[in-house]
């Protein structure tokens, strides 16, 4: 929405012509302009229509009371003689009533004999027709007009223009409900459309639907304007950073007597986006196809999320900043509060004192406030804008961005530069004020850069038990029993497994009664004193005897036991019933019971700063509970890829970047049988860089039911100064640009 209004405030006394004695010039005022009084909270000021250019602008009282006298008759010193007179100290003073001259005739709103010359309405002219080219021939902010909409805007008014009463309120509000409780009710489905939105094949659809969605936003102010009695007199473009955004002018609002109506105007196009977000929640939360589901979610994030930072951003002279002012009953709080730094600026820096704004501006602190907001806003966004337009247009964001910075910020300094060396015919600089100012300023900044960085040192955790026991198949087998459960506390010696190998238990059967018989053959062959067959007899008695000590050693491993007393952990213990498991196969595992810890992974860049904090109590934060004191006990110097469970990894959540790799053989662990696996399917999650486990000791009590659960540990470190860290982080940025560019 286009909604601007002028005032003259927009004009400072530094702006005035110095070689003119205005006190005897003639001012003469349009006499087809209208004057409307409002009522903007404590404040009363005139609109001024000029309808011939369908332009508004507003005045306070004291700038009413001295335009209402240039009937073409009086002077301006004879003019601005009576309004002191009627209004005493409300009056304006000498250069406010300058300023204001200049500013009607700039603006024609009023007229001098020497304003009228064909010379100077020529000079007028062909300067508005330079400024024009300049505006649409720019990169940064060209403006395309596209015609007046007026007529279209009034055909289809009788048919949505009924949203903008009680009723359409009313639906207004059901529909965002049911699209609210629609998000809520599917927030698990979050986290997988998030991901598609930032893919950047998905960045030309969601660009697509922003531009739709602007084109609906602007058609709102047009009708809501329009419902209301007023005129749509442009629809055009702007090209912001070659970002199409829609705009229709509707300064028509200003007009509306009614404070209400104006700010549902201005709140129009916001309330159209979020109707249509809540739609697309709810085709979201129950559609189950992903072409519908991408859309939807792009059509939701850019009619919700998106549309409330810009638009419902007060600190930008979009949307929220006309309801801002209406509510507030200040129409000029940017011209104010863009004027009262832009003083303090150039006396602190160039030591010019300038008069402050004429009348007793309320909520001086608040306009100071919001002045120094907007400034710090606009620099911020400036920069992001140049840095996204060079990290997303590729060749040409390079040339885009150089070319806006240099419009932002080189230009705007290299002017003050020239003010300060050689200044202007009207005013001089202080140049000992301004270095003593640049001195105050760089030892301010230099003691920032220099003072200490405490940052928070921080490194991703799971509850666990340290060490693990494995409880592996000691040999291969069907489950027949389990006899534990997730969580059961155990003893040395409790049965945990049993298994059941048939051909193990008829193998063994045939080796006892191989070897009755053998026996009975020895026997016989002593009593018949056949010495020979006795001996190979027992040879042979000897091998079946061995055989059968192994088998049997064999059956008493299909009972597995545990050896230490400890608690089971493992998922669905119940699904291995009658499953075949492999020698060295893992089952379950044990914790020991006492042994609950805390242990975290800590990344190469933080290992000296957890080093140092050996000994040392931790903050301990586990999500989804409050958070607790431990100490780090010790830090192991050797980094590893492989993570202590997968709950760490980024494919289940966590916070390190991991893959999948094939698990190592294990040895065996703490008098469980073990053998080498040859399943190629069990696999383990690595991490992309080496971590270094660090053992945190906390109060078995703080644990109590949080065994598996995830989090981070950290302190607050030294991290040196504020340059360096500013300086290693601007390094690591320039040192990942590449490689994330070059990525598609």
């Amino acid at each position: 929405m286009q909604s601007s209004l002028e005032t003259p405030e927009s004009y400072t006394p530094e702006a005035q012509h110095s070689c003119v004695e205005l006190s005897g010039v003639v001012l003469t005022l349009r006499d087809d302009l209208r004057f409307t009084l409002q009522h903007d909270g404590a404040a009363d000021t005139y609109l001024i229509e000029d309808h011939a250019r369908t332009k508004f602008y507003r005045v306070g009282i004291a700038e009413f009371a001295f335009i209402s006298l240039l009937d073409g008759h009086v002077t301006i010193a004879e003019a601005h003689g009576l309004a002191a007179s009627a209004l005493g100290a409300q009056a304006l003073n000498d250069q406010e009533t300058a300023g204001l001259c200049r500013w009607l005739v700039e603006n024609q709103l009023a007229s001098t004999p020497a304003s009228l010359t064909s010379c100077r309405m020529a000079d007028a002219a062909d300067k508005h027709r330079f400024q024009k080219r300049l505006a649409s021939l720019s990169l940064v902010s060209a403006k395309l007009p596209l015609g007046n909409p007026d007529r279209v805007i009034h055909a289809i008014s009788p048919l949505l223009g009924w949203w903008f009463s009680p009723l359409g309120f009313f639906l207004w509000t059901i529909v965002l409900g049911c699209g609210l409780l629609s998000l809520f009710g599917a927030a698990d489905r979050i986290d997988p459309s998030a991901e598609t939105v930032i893919d950047r094949s998905n960045w030309i659809w969601l660009g697509i639907t922003w531009f739709l969605l602007k084109l609906v936003h602007e058609l709102a102010h047009g009708l809501a304007c329009k419902r209301f009695g007023g005129t749509v007199r442009e629809f055009g473009v702007v090209l912001f950073m070659l970002i199409p955004l829609p705009y229709v002018d509707v300064t028509s609002a200003w007009k509306f007597r009614s404070r209400s109506r104006r700010i549902l105007t201005s709140a129009a196009g916001v309330m159209a986006e979020l109707m249509i977000a809540a739609i697309a929640a709810i085709l979201w939360s129950r559609s189950t196809s992903p072409l519908i589901v991408q859309h939807a979610f792009n059509v939701m994030l850019s009619g919700s999320l998106i549309t409330l930072m810009f638009n419902a951003n007060p600190l930008m002279r979009f949307d929220a900043y006309y309801i801002l002012t209406d509510w507030l009953g200040m129409p000029n709080l940017a011209t104010h509060a863009s004027q009262m730094v832009r003083r303090a600026v150039r006396k602190f820096f160039l030591g010019i004192e300038a008069p402050a704004a004429h009348g007793n501006l309320r909520w001086r602190w608040f306009i100071a406030s919001y002045g120094i907001a907007a400034m710090a806003w606009r620099i911020v966004m400036c920069t992001a804008l140049i840095l996204g337009a060079e990290q997303m247009l590729w060749g040409a964001g390079i040339a885009l961005a150089l070319f806006a910075a240099t419009f932002w910020f080189i230009l705007p300094i290299a002017r003050t530069l020239h003010f300060i060396v050689w200044g202007t015919p009207t005013s001089q600089p202080n140049r000992w004020q301004f270095c003593k100012a640049i001195a105050i300023v760089s030892l301010l900044i230099g003691g920032i850069l220099m003072a200490p960085w405490y940052g928070q040192t921080t490194a991703p955790a799971i509850v666990g038990y340290d060490p693990l026991i494995q409880v592996r198949a000691p040999t291969m087998g069907f489950v027949k029993r389990v006899a534990v459960r997730s969580g059961q506390q155990v003893r040395a010696g409790d049965v945990l497994l049993e298994l059941e190998n048939q051909p193990l238990q008829m193998r063994t059967a045939e080796l006892e009664a191989q070897v009755q018989r053998s026996q009975i053959r020895a026997r016989i062959y002593a009593a018949s004193h056949q010495a020979a067959a006795y001996d190979v007899e027992q040879q042979q008695l000897t091998a079946i005897e061995s055989q059968l000590y192994d088998r049997r050693s064999m059956l008493s491993n299909l009972v597995i036991r545990s050896a230490k007393p400890g608690i089971v952990i493992g998922e669905s213990l119940e699904s291995l019933l009658g499953t075949y498991v492999a020698p060295g196969e893992t089952l379950m595992t044990l914790g020991p019971q006492g042994q609950c810890r805390i242990q975290a992974l800590v990344p190469q860049r933080e290992l000296e700063h957890f080093v140092a904090r050996v000994g040392q109590s931790v903050r301990v934060q586990m999500f989804g509970s409050p958070g607790f004191q431990g100490r780090l006990e010790h830090v192991d110097p050797r980094g590893d890829t492989r993570l202590p469970h997968a709950a760490l990894s980024a494919a289940a959540g966590g916070a390190i970047a991991t893959h999948a790799n094939r698990q190592p053989d294990s040895e065996p662990e703490d008098g469980i049988a073990a053998f080498p696996s040859d399943d190629s399917s069990d696999t383990v999650f690595e991490a992309t860089e080496a971590y270094f486990a660090a053992i945190i000791r906390v109060d078995e009590s703080e644990l109590t039911g949080k065994l598996g659960a995830t989090g981070w540990v950290g302190f607050r470190s030294h991290r040196g100064n504020v340059a360096s860290v500013l300086w290693h982080r601007f390094q690591n940025w320039i040192s990942k640009r590449p490689r994330e560019s070059g990525s598609i």
